[in-house]
């Protein structure tokens, strides 16, 4: 408890901004989604399959923007 009242303590003094938060959140999901099948089936909303072959997925959820 006392190392994690440390962390936090040192999260306090130099916080992480929302949006690397959510993108490191999101890049641990996707490290492992892949033992996940439920879940990841869970944020997709639907798969569209083109006339020239082009698999497109939507999820559920808004992407993320590419770090610039």
């Amino acid at each position: 408890l006392e190392e994690k009242l440390k962390e936090l303590e040192a999260q306090k003094e130099s916080p992480v901004s929302t949006e690397n938060r959510a993108r490191e959140l999101v890049q641990q999901f996707l490290d492992s989604a892949y033992t996940s099948r439920e879940l990841l089936v869970s944020l997709i909303e639907r798969v569209e399959l083109t006339e020239d072959k082009q698999i497109i997925i939507k999820f559920r959820f808004r992407e993320l923007e590419a770090i610039s």
